[in-house]
């Protein structure tokens, strides 16, 4: 097998691990499965049959170690905790892995604290879950175990299409996080394709009131502005805040990417924000700004602030949004302003007529295996059946693996309540089959809390929600499954939801097919440089937009900018950056 699919193989296996699946870019030739002798050992199985009626149970049963965050107000079922749930006892009744806390703390910060102690005592655990920067040290450190060998010897052919999947919907980068030198060192968390999206939302009916489309260009958007600023001349056209959040409105029309790695016409890794695109888009903003489209305080207002604008119905505007804004903070804004009616923007084209949209396909935490944890198969075995678990009534996936994997666990239809009261809760103890969020039904909380992968294919979440928008336009809930009814049910419970949810949908769908979509070229473990000098980079980037933006500063200032982010540090981060995609790409 080629370079590249081990390395994304291995980069899927954790991510699912830690929240829920992954994905690969080759297809992998069909190959010997994996089964648990009753040694513990995980042994090879007839062809195409792993994680099938021969994977055996771990017998003695086999422990590992893991780090746990339980943040307050996390809900389980009577008589459950973290430690002792469906889930957990799942895996030591159907699989032989009873898993330890090493410790359990209430937020994120806590835990990298304990987890630089434990690495600088010795304490570890033998499953670690963080943030690419930390397992990035650990790497380096050499205390974690790559993954390329483990996943490719030990992963069952289900496992390997998943990371086909996954790495497809990632756009190839979904290990890059956690990849040193051609080493996978964990497994990144699984996202949803509909969260890579920022989403540009803009008051319809406003639009309308001012006899406007919805705008497809910049030149468009600026007419809107102008006749939007002309009758409310107190409101926000574009709403900014003092991170400059939602600047893409306007920056994807010049092919701006701030904060962004991408490759040049050689080939090589350059940083968006010091591009010349970068410079003209700023010199647009400073227009705006002094004409009164953005709101003049942005320097001062924090994401909150930017929030009350919005639900007063003083914004024309709510920039780098999500579709979850349907829930959150929309229906504030509708009781203030019932008639506002909340549509999704396309991303605009610039006077050339292009476009551009970069994006981070994967999530910045991860879940490794410590290199002093002697049984690292035991994590993959776990994987293996979990997807078997996940995927077993899934039947695209059944159809593409026919004849090359057989299933160990039956389809079995969806369980209701999704949430089960006490007394039925024995009822619904297991749901494996259960689409959307989580894998059983007695995790009210989803599945935020498993030891194992949290999360599912992209391309799943997407689907779904295109059933649901369907349905909606349908007014009907035939055909959908009761986890899909429930959203459907909660999409519904304002008259102005799914009109703002179908428009997002299908601006999404249209982005899906746009060749001016690409991926961000360097979401990775922070290089040497990055470490000692992006923290004051960023701070100087940020200062000196802004100053550019609201006119204390002249266009002039972004070219000393410029000299200065290079001088800085930058071209060693550059440099490193060019380094490792060499080694990876």
């Amino acid at each position: 097998m080629g370079k590249t699919w081990r390395v994304a193989a291995a980069g899927l296996a954790l991510a699912l691990f830690a929240a829920g699946c992954s994905e690969t870019e080759e297809k992998a030739e069909p190959q010997a499965g994996a089964s648990v002798s009753p040694a513990g050992s995980v042994q090879p199985e007839g062809k195409g049959t792993a994680g099938g009626a021969g994977f055996k149970k771990f017998d003695p049963p086999v422990t590992f170690t893991q780090n746990k965050i339980n943040t307050e107000g996390t809900v389980y079922q009577p008589g459950d905790s973290l430690e002792n749930n469906g889930y957990t006892r799942w895996l030591q009744n159907d699989l032989g892995i009873i898993v330890k806390p090493k410790w359990i703390t209430p937020n994120l910060e806590t835990d990298v604290q304990k987890l630089n102690i434990g690495a600088a005592s010795g304490g570890l655990p033998d499953v670690i879950g963080a943030e690419a920067p930390v397992l990035g040290n650990l790497a380096q450190q050499g205390v974690l175990t790559p993954l390329n060998d483990l996943i490719e010897k030990h992963g069952s052919p289900l496992l390997k299409h998943v990371i086909e999947l996954a790495q497809k919907d990632a756009k190839g980068k979904l290990f890059s996080p956690f990849t040193i030198d051609g080493k996978i060192y964990a497994f990144p968390k699984m996202i949803d394709r509909m969260a890579y999206w920022s989403t540009n939302w803009i008051r319809k009916d406003l639009l309308e009131e001012l006899g406007k489309p919805v705008p497809a260009t910049l030149a468009e958007m600026e007419e809107v502005l102008a006749a939007y600023k002309g009758k409310y001349p107190n409101g926000t056209g574009m709403v900014l805040d003092k991170d400059m959040l939602g600047v893409d409105l306007l920056t994807q029309a010049f092919d701006a990417q701030p904060k962004k790695w991408r490759l040049d016409g050689d080939g090589k890794v350059i940083y968006g924000s010091i591009q010349p695109q970068m410079k003209e888009a700023l010199v647009k903003l400073h227009d705006w700004y002094a004409k009164g489209y953005i709101n003049r305080e942005f320097i001062a207002k924090n994401n909150d602030n930017t929030i009350s604008d919005l639900t007063s119905g003083n914004t024309l505007t709510w920039t780098n949004g999500q579709w979850w804004n349907v829930y959150f903070p929309f229906p504030d804004m509708w009781k203030n302003v019932p008639k506002a009616n909340m549509a999704a923007l396309p991303t605009l084209k610039g006077d050339n007529g292009k476009r551009s949209v970069i994006i981070d396909t994967v999530s910045n935490y991860g879940v490794a295996i410590n290199k002093s944890y002697k049984q690292p198969e035991v994590i993959i075995a776990l994987y293996n059946m979990q997807l078997d678990s996940l995927y077993r009534s899934n039947e695209v996936i059944r159809k593409e693996l026919a004849g090359k994997y057989e299933f160990k666990y039956p389809v079995t239809a969806l369980q209701t309540p999704l949430n089960p009261t006490e007394k039925n809760a024995s009822l619904f103890k297991y749901s494996y089959g259960q689409p959307g969020w989580g894998w059983f039904n007695d995790f009210p909380d989803n599945d935020a809390n498993a030891w194992g992968f949290q999360g599912r294919l992209g391309s799943e979440a997407v689907n779904r929600l295109e059933r649901i928008a369907a349905a909606l336009q349908k007014g009907s809930k035939d055909g959908l499954n009761a986890s899909e009814v429930n959203d459907y049910d909660g999409l519904s419970a304002e008259p102005q939801r799914p009109n703002a949810f179908q428009s997002v949908l299908s601006t999404w769908l249209e982005r899906e097919k746009g060749s001016y979509v690409s991926a961000n070229v360097y979401p990775g473990v922070p290089t040497p440089a990055m470490t000692q000098k992006k923290a004051y980079l960023d701070k100087l980037e940020a200062e000196t937009f802004a100053r550019i933006i609201m006119g204390q500063e002249p266009a002039a200032a972004f070219d000393k900018f410029v000299d200065s982010w290079k001088k800085g540090g930058g071209d060693d981060i550059t440099k490193e950056i060019n380094a490792w995609y060499q080694a990876n790409k």
